[in-house]
């Protein structure tokens, strides 16, 4: 009699988890249609938006900070209250997507950054400016793992590391059009008038998202909410696939809902402290980047226009680099393509290093090469980050997909935090400021190295591609 109750457990086991799967099934099995793009479209412009109004401000602060008559140490509480919401929003937003759907959250962060964002254009003091901008950096960070994981478990699983490395490059390349029109935009018409701009175009597509964004397949079935599950694929796939998992819940019964497991647990935790480790350690030398290399290139002796175009053909290769990341790792497998990006990465860093080093000291070297080594550290730390957020969105399970994605991109921002505080110093040494900047930075990338080392997830190649 105990053998056939132990029995009866096991299969019941194997049906629930069967069950569990079955949405997943039924999405890989049926390809990728209208529906899914515009919600991958959907979540990309979301990130898009933030990271065009979390851009904004540092966009803006020469022109702010001449109105309000203030120097650039009394305006930076402003910019780094921003760093510091996000770097709670993430950890806070997925883990409420995990336990409260991945819909919810993301239309609120939309709405809550977009109000902030609008809001900001009312401020008229450094403290009342750095509440919003925290309050919005709240929003900032809990969009991005909520983005991921919905767009991700819409998709089939073959297709989730493109998706993933398509909404890696969301954040940044909000930035890059907020970089290419804002000048036009201050002179025109003023500061205030951008923040309420992108508050009004935030809170339009958090009406888009309450409109045509549907919730995760794969949390709906976890909570048993049958219904809403069968609707939302219906609409994807037509009414025959909602009728077949209709008939699996009958024959099944549906689930019980599922308490997020830790992501610290016996299971993840390897995965997760590599993961966090990658994150800090690749995003530090990416921040480090990001805000510091037009310093390193005046500090050299290059005039800021050639500086800023410099900084520019970063951002614009990384892109790149992350928009092809999810094809590498298709086609090759996450060991080859990471190894061989982090690689590139510290050489291309060395590379940058003597050169500037050689135009620090005498004056003398080939603009020209800087660009061209710089595009390649750009394309390589890019493809290397966005593979980063496609294996944190692969390896973790739908119940707490979002709470390990959040986790992760925490760690990175307090990275990013550490960069900027630590890029400074280094760019401030009497000698040798460039071998110790970005000798820094290939440290951090070599870290990198060793947390994918002890990262065991890792994915094959797929036979398909």
């Amino acid at each position: 009699m105990m053998d056939d109750d132990v029995k009866a457990a096991e299969d019941g086991k194997d049906n629930a988890a069967d069950t569990l799967l079955s949405s997943e099934r039924l999405i890989s099995d049926s390809g990728i249609g209208t529906f899914q793009r515009i919600i991958v479209l959907l979540c990309l412009c979301v990130l898009v938006i933030d990271g065009l109004d979390v851009q904004l401000l540092a966009l803006s602060a020469p022109v702010v900070m001449k109105e309000w008559n203030i120097n650039a140490a009394a305006f930076s509480p402003a910019l780094a209250a921003s760093l510091a919401g996000m770097m709670i929003g993430s950890a806070i937003g997925g883990k409420a997507a995990d336990r409260f759907g991945r819909r919810p959250v993301l239309i609120a962060s939309a709405f809550g950054f977009g109000m902030m964002t609008g809001f900001t254009a009312f401020s008229n003091g450094v403290v009342f400016l750095a509440v919003l901008r925290f309050l919005g950096g709240l929003g900032f960070g809990a969009a991005i793992p909520c983005a991921m994981g919905l767009a991700s478990e819409w998709v089939p699983k073959h297709l989730r590391p493109q998706v993933l490395g398509l909404l890696a490059i969301g954040t940044p390349l909000g930035g890059m059009i907020g970089a290419f029109f804002s000048n036009w935009l201050i002179e025109t018409f003023g500061w205030r008038f951008c923040f309420v701009a992108c508050g009004i175009l935030t809170l339009i597509l958090g009406l888009l998202l309450l409109r045509y964004l549907p919730e995760s397949p794969g949390f709906l079935q976890a909570r048993g909410r049958t219904d809403e599950l069968k609707s939302a694929l219906g609409k994807a796939f037509g009414a025959a696939a909602a009728a077949s998992i209709e008939k699996i819940y009958v024959s099944v019964g549906k689930t019980e809902p599922v308490v997020p497991v830790s992501i610290f647990s016996a299971h993840d935790r390897r995965m997760t402290v590599s993961l966090c480790l990658a994150f800090f350690s690749s995003l530090f030398a990416c921040y480090a980047l990001m805000s510091w290399l037009p310093v390193a290139f005046t500090n050299s002796g290059i005039v800021l226009a050639d500086a800023l175009r410099g900084a520019f053909v970063y951002t614009f290769w990384s892109i790149v680099g992350a928009l092809a990341s999810g094809f590498l790792m298709a086609r090759y497998g996450s060991v080859k393509v990471v190894f061989t990006g982090l690689f590139v990465a510290i050489a291309s860093l060395v590379g940058i290093a003597f050169v500037l080093d050689a135009y620090s000291a005498n004056g003398t070297g080939s603009f020209a090469t800087v660009i061209a080594v710089v595009a390649v550290a750009g394309i390589s730390t890019g493809c290397v980050q966005a593979l980063l957020y496609g294996l944190a969105g692969l390896s973790y399970p739908t119940n707490r997909r979002a709470t390990g994605i959040g986790v992760a991109a925490t760690f990175g921002r307090i990275g990013g935090v550490a960069a900027i505080l630590s890029g400074g110093a280094f760019l401030s040494l009497e000698r040798h400021q460039m071998l110790a900047f970005f000798g820094a930075l290939a440290v951090a990338l070599a870290v990198t190295g060793v947390a994918m080392i002890l990262f065991d997830r890792h994915r094959a190649a797929d036979r398909a591609a």
